[in-house]
């Protein structure tokens, strides 16, 4: 669907251990490399009518963001740190990750809440 591809963001996902590639060779972690990421990031300003948000984060500190990338939120369980998305110059972390069933469609979904806010 062409609205989950209306935005243009940087991904950043914290990797710091490497992996085996195919022929065996240890391949070292990328580290925090941005990536692009297609999506849709909208305002909601009935957020928090529906969720909880951390203490002291207002709704105009939040976006909700729709795309067909996997993220990594925060209220995840495990020792993962959560993704970054860098969007109009400000850095997001995504904060509670969920699927979207709409129009035939699925795709992520997630809040994300302004890191400098937190």
């Amino acid at each position: 669907m062409r609205l989950l591809r209306k935005h243009t963001a940087q991904l950043i996902r914290h990797t710091v251990s490497g992996y085996y590639n195919d022929d065996g060779e240890w391949v070292a972690g990328a580290g925090d490399t941005p990536v692009e990421l297609k999506c849709c990031i909208q305002p909601d300003p009935s957020l928090s009518k529906r969720v909880t948000l951390p203490e002291g984060v207002r709704e105009k500190d939040c976006r909700v963001i729709w795309t067909h990338s996997d993220l990594i939120g925060s209220t995840e369980v495990g020792s993962v740190e959560a993704d970054i998305v860098q969007y109009q110059g400000l850095d997001y972390l995504v904060w509670d990750v969920g699927e979207w069933n709409g129009a035939h469609i699925t795709a992520t979904q997630a809040i994300m809440i302004r890191k400098d806010r937190i």
